[in-house]
């Protein structure tokens, strides 16, 4: 195959906006699965947790990933401030998310009735996760943020993380007017006091709202933001499916592999229906011994529908997120990340700067800058690449494709 039909079959597989074919799932976990809206999975000591949407935030644990058991609730009672917010509120809390960050589990849940944006976020905290622990005891610390009826967006599916500068952050959003990102200030888990903007950075288009679920993991030079398409919680007539994007910066601009921005109802599939597994989604990625993992939820048609944990590997050799590994390339983070592909490296731009991957900068490069019809538009090779090139005279308007390898 000729070096132009393999650049031209990969750009195809940019352009589709899909991540890879989809192949039929064989879940290696036993035990107790049902639920939904699952939380990153979080390791205290040698026990594996994951929370999700129920009666008073129900829980699962397990000593090694694969064999769960049900445990017990996080929230012993629900707080008065629930009916504050959502005078519909009762015990059933949605779409929990976990982190652990000075000395502390930070559990952010959502409060709301179905349909209806007048929701809130709520905290709770605890030093460990372990029930049976003498220090175990989930304090409230009450409301993040909430919506009312006359907001354009809806306080739900809180999920958070951490930016290249360590600050806090947390997505949320369904429905509406799309996902939005608000600050969090490190010490309080609440919004920050410096910046109060809620940025948006996902969106639909085309005469639907069906978006949710949100999560942002950092890998590499990258935010992923992933995010649950369509229809949620129907069993088998679920039709939910996970899509991402990527931005170098954590409040945006998204795009997917198309370079279709997330705001303008771009989002490449990570995930969708097959035979026996029905509208995955929602969820969170969390790194256990060296590889990076997905949490997610979907509905098994082999067990009526029933809505059923799932932990699948993620792999980024290529710069985007898959359930393929990349042959000869590292997929996976180490103690020091390791570069994605240091032979060669694709990616989709667009703006007036072409950006230069990390392990490049600083090197002499050669640089290859292709329209997305597949035409060569510049060759260049620069002495000390830099964070990013100008687009100049020579090159059209719109996405391009830019190639980075090593000058020979």
């Amino acid at each position: 195959m000729s070096n132009k039909i393999r650049f031209m079959s990969l750009l195809a597989a940019l352009c589709m906006g899909v991540a890879g074919a989809q192949t039929a799932y064989v879940s290696p976990l036993t035990g107790s699965l049902s639920g939904q809206d699952y939380s990153k999975v979080m390791k205290d000591s040698n026990t594996y947790y994951v929370y999700y949407t129920g009666n008073l935030i129900p829980y699962k644990t397990s000593p090694n990933r694969i064999a769960w058991t049900s445990g017990g609730t996080a929230l012993a009672a629900a707080p008065a401030w629930f009916k504050t917010y959502v005078a519909g509120a009762g015990t059933d809390v949605w779409a929990p998310d976990i982190d652990y960050r000075s000395g502390q589990y930070w559990l952010y849940y959502a409060v709301s009735t179905f349909g209806s944006n007048v929701s809130v976020i709520g905290l709770a905290t605890n030093t460990t996760l372990n029930p049976a622990s003498a220090n175990y005891k989930w304090v409230d610390r009450g409301a993040v943020i909430a919506s009312v009826a006359a907001d354009s967006f809806n306080c739900i599916d809180p999920s958070t993380s951490v930016d290249a500068h360590g600050s806090w952050w947390m997505s949320f959003g369904s429905f509406w007017t799309g996902i939005k990102l608000v600050r969090l200030d490190s010490i309080s888990g609440k919004r920050s006091s410096t910046d109060t903007a809620i940025y948006s950075i996902a969106n639909r288009t085309g005469g639907t709202t069906a978006i949710e679920g949100s999560f942002i993991f950092h890998y590499g030079s990258y935010y992923y933001l992933f995010v649950s398409w369509d229809k949620c919680c129907d069993g088998v007539s679920s039709t939910y499916n996970i899509r991402f994007g990527r931005s170098a910066a954590i409040t945006g601009p998204y795009v997917d592999m198309a370079g279709v921005a997330m705001m303008s109802g771009g989002g490449t599939l990570l995930d969708t229906s097959d035979s026996r597994w029905k509208g995955p989604g929602t969820g969170g990625v969390f790194v256990d011994n060296d590889t990076v993992f997905l949490s997610l939820h979907a509905y098994d048609a082999n067990n009526g529908g029933t809505a059923t944990l799932q932990i699948r590997p993620l792999y980024f050799g290529t710069g985007w997120p898959s359930f393929t590994p990349s042959a000869g390339v590292r997929d996976q983070p180490s103690a020091t990340p390791l570069p994605q592909n240091p032979a060669s490296e694709i990616s989709v731009c667009s703006g007036d700067r072409f950006a230069i991957p990390p392990q490049f900068r600083g090197r002499v490069v050669s640089v290859s800058i292709y329209a997305l019809n597949g035409t060569l538009e510049k060759t260049l090779q620069t002495l000390r690449a830099s964070l990013s090139l100008k687009r100049d005279a020579g090159i059209s308007g719109g996405t391009h494709v830019v190639r980075c390898s090593p000058a020979q």
